[in-house]
Order: C-alpha cells, then structure tokens, then sequence
C-alpha cells in the first residue's frame, strides 16, 4: 500500500476569531453554537486535492496572552499554518501584523502562511455594523485583508464563514495545495522545529532534546534547574512547561541538550503530548520518598511514553534519593505503611518498563545530577548512530 500523505495544519489568531468553529466545521460539518475558549485540541480530516488524498491534522490553539508560552509546543512539525482573523473584529486584523506574524515567523520561518477572514457573514449584518459604530469602526473590508496578506507575505488570503460554510472547503484546499507545493519544490524540510539549528559555527553542533516526565512534585524541575543553572530553588511552584538549556560533554562531544520540563498533575495530561515531538530521549522520574510515583511509572508513566515516543530511549530516574534514610520521610511514610523506595525496587522497575538505564540522584545534594545527563546524552547519541536510517525521536504524526 502506498504511504498516506499526512500534513500537520496549525491555526492561530487572537481568541474568539472563529478558529475552532472553522476546524469542526470542516472536520466534523457541524457548527458549535456556544462559544467555549480553546487551550489546544486536534482533529484529523481527510480532503483530496488534485487527486491526492491528504491525511491533515488539524491543530487548534489559544489565542489568549495566557497560554502565549504553551502555543509555542504545537508549531513542530507544521506543514502549513492558518492565520485567522474576524471580519467583525479590526483589532484582530491589526494583531496579525503586531502579534501572530512576528510568532509565526520565529518558530516557522519557512512554513506557508494562508490568511483567513472568518464570520464574513457578519460584513453586512447590520447589528455588527451598528455595534463597531460605537467605537467608530466598521467591518473589515475584503480590500483590508487582501492589503494585509501582501504584507506579511502571506501564501494566500481566503475569507469563511463557519456558519454558512460558504468558503470553508476553498481555505482547506488552499492550504493543502501550499503544503504540497512547498514539500515538492524544496528538497530540504522545511518544518517547524523549536530546535533550529543556528549556522553561526564553522561545525555542526549536535543538538538533542530531553523531556522529562512523571508524577507533579516528585522532583522533574528541581533536577532539571540544579543542572542547568547549578542551583536549588528553595520554593516549590507547580510546572506546566518549562524549557531550559544546557551544554553537555560526553565522550570529547560538545551537545545542546534541550531540557522541556513537563506537568505530571493529571490536569495537564492533554497538553503533555505536545512536548513530546523531536524528543531524543526521555527522563521518566519517581521520588525515592513516594513509593505512589515509582507504581505510576507503570501504571501511566511508561503507557504515555511507548505510546506517543516509542522508540525513544528511557532514562529511569529515582529523585531526591536524600531521603531514603531521612527519619522524618521514614516516620511519615510510616503512618501509612510505606517505606522509602529502595535502590533494588527502582531497578526491577527499570526492567519491567525496559528503560535503557537506570540512575538514582538528589538535586538537593547533587549527588548522581551529573550521571544522569551524562547517561541520558550517551543513550540519546547511541540510538541515533545505531538507527541512522530510522527516525527515533517523537512525533505526534
């Protein structure tokens, strides 16, 4: 069978513009009728263009300032982006320019760009003409968005309207023609990719991302930032993302490890995944003083990452090993009938889930921080110049 030709579309624009309603529309040919803010949610809709079936992943994002650093996780791998404003709403026409471009071309700087106008259905619905009279404003015209495609150098401007679906299908088809186009005419990939490689040095600087995941407080970012900034932060403050970077060497080579911290509370279990693309390696962490986290190393842990990663090497990591003899941790685990997990426990878990290694260590003392890195950037440079011809890191594709 022929390999499906898959793209990855992602839409931005600043909140209630119209995105979700443009994607359910034409993925599910259905029009929401209650408005309900978006953090980030994929569908998968098939369309032919000039005879060819495309498989597109239809990635929706927060316009909101609020999540302005989680968006950034779901441009990898983007094959075309649709940047969204509302007919009603000039100012989201002018945060194009200001705001949406600028980003765009940062973390996308190849990708095609197609403008959308959507609810152009509200033009000459007169209850929207009156309301923006009030602030002395007016629709925006079909001329104003044709103006603004021009000068971001858009691939193509369309105009919808979710509601009537009139148009939805041409913007659809614009876009997958571009994304097609733009992979035929350019040997190079010309992805999204939040590590992108910087040509200012004469030799090629390996470059690897780590992501690290596991229960909420059971150490994840006290480890990564004792490594990375060499100190402890005294206070505890629940992650969502968080990146860092770090130069490592191993063997007499020079890497640029990414360092993506995560969100282990369940809350987050549906924003995770989108750190997970181009993972090179992954630290899946338990704390020594919660023998609960080391269960859910199996229980969900090792399940989410063989799941969305897996060919990507495992580093099992046994946190805050400080306290394995602490009287305090003991006497509390006590009152419930636990221990402090013990070194061996932590090893037969590495074998049960199959982790490439296992490493124990205490960001509070730093004992063992530095083999952890040291180990996880090996086993990442191991799997690479073993399996050149496959791609090991992570896609959500």
């Amino acid at each position: 069978m022929a390999t499906p030709i898959r793209k990855k579309l992602v839409i931005v624009g600043d909140g209630a513009c119209g995105k979700t309603c443009l994607l359910i529309v034409f993925s599910k040919d259905q029009f929401p009728e209650v408005y309900v803010p978006t953090v980030f949610e994929n569908y998968v809709a098939d369309i032919v263009v000039d005879n060819k079936t495309v498989e597109l992943a239809l990635w929706d994002t927060a316009g909101q300032e609020d999540y302005d650093r989680l968006r950034p996780l779901s441009y990898p791998d983007t094959h075309v982006i649709l940047m969204c404003y509302s007919v009603d709403n000039p100012d989201s026409l002018e945060n194009i320019a200001e705001k949406w471009t600028p980003e765009v071309k940062h973390f996308c700087p190849n990708v095609p760009v197609i403008l959308v106008g959507n609810k152009k259905d509200l033009r000459n619905d007169q209850a929207t003409i009156d309301e923006l009279a009030k602030t002395k404003q007016g629709p925006v015209k079909v001329e104003e968005g044709r103006a603004m495609a021009d000068r971001i150098g858009a691939a193509a401007y369309v105009e919808c309207s979710a509601r009537t679906k009139e148009g939805i299908r041409d913007v659809f088809e614009t876009a997958t023609r571009h994304a097609l186009k733009t992979n035929k005419g350019n040997k190079k990939k010309i992805k999204c990719s939040i590590l992108r490689e910087n040509r200012s040095v004469m030799t090629t600087l390996i470059r690897k991302k780590l992501v690290v995941v596991g229960d909420g407080a059971c150490g994840k970012t006290c480890l990564l930032v004792v490594f990375s900034k060499d100190e402890f932060p005294g206070v505890y403050i629940p992650t969502v993302f968080e990146n860092y970077v770090a130069d490592i060497v191993v063997d007499n080579k020079t890497v640029e490890l990414a360092l993506w911290d995560t969100a282990g509370q369940e809350d987050y279990d549906k924003l995770r995944p989108l750190s997970y693309s181009d993972a090179s390696v992954i630290l899946m962490c338990y704390s020594c003083d919660s023998p609960d986290s080391l269960l859910n190393i199996a229980e969900r842990w090792a399940p989410e990452v063989k799941h969305l990663c897996p060919n990507v090497p495992v580093i099992l990591v046994g946190n805050k090993k400080d306290l394995r003899n602490d009287q305090t941790t003991i006497a509390e685990l006590a009152k419930i009938k636990q221990s402090p997990v013990k070194a061996e426990e932590g090893r037969a878990m590495a074998e049960r889930i199959g982790a490439a290694a296992y490493v124990e260590c205490s960001a509070l003392t730093k004992e063992g921080v530095r083999d952890v890195f040291e180990t996880a950037t090996r086993c990442a440079l191991k799997k690479r110049k073993e399996k050149k011809k496959k791609n090991t890191t992570c896609s959500l594709l």
